[in-house]
């Protein structure tokens, strides 16, 4: 959970994985999240990605509901701003652009909690993710997705 693993460095590699290794307290997180979802516990967690600045696992709970969460690595900068920007901007974008990001279910920009950590928690996006039909669409609709990127701008 904690090391990068999906990637590798042509060069200074031992510095790139520290930048990029973040241990925190599991069971920490699944009771944040199991709270945070109004379940009694988390029952599963895996790993779904790591970028350049994060690490996003999915948490299943013993209600049925599945959460995201989103743990800095320690390159992204000020954490406690990085993660309170990423809410703000998620907030507004959901609440005020309408575009439908996924709803943050908590937060804290912080280490002083039982995941020990930064987190963001947040439901489960839906729908379908552009780039799995892109490639299929007609020319005439990518233009309307871009025309209606562009209105956002």
């Amino acid at each position: 959970f904690y090391r990068h693993t999906s990637g590798r460095w042509l060069w200074a590699e031992d510095t790139r994985l520290q930048e990029r290794y973040k241990r925190f307290n599991v069971p920490g997180l699944k009771q944040l999240a199991a709270s945070a979802s109004g379940a009694r516990s988390c029952v599963d967690i895996i790993k779904l990605a790591e970028g350049g600045f994060n690490k996003v696992f999915r948490l299943s709970m013993d209600n049925g509901a599945v959460v995201i969460a989103r743990i800095p690595n320690p390159n992204v900068g000020p954490a406690c701003k990085v993660i309170a920007s990423e809410v703000a901007t998620m907030d507004f974008v959901r609440n005020v652009v309408g575009i439908p990001v996924p709803k943050v279910l908590a937060w804290d920009g912080g280490t002083s909690n039982s995941a020990e950590s930064e987190y963001i928690l947040m439901e489960v996006a839906t729908g379908t993710q552009l780039d799995e039909v892109w490639t299929d669409m007609d020319l005439s609709d990518k233009f309307k997705v871009v025309d209606a990127l562009v209105a956002v701008q």
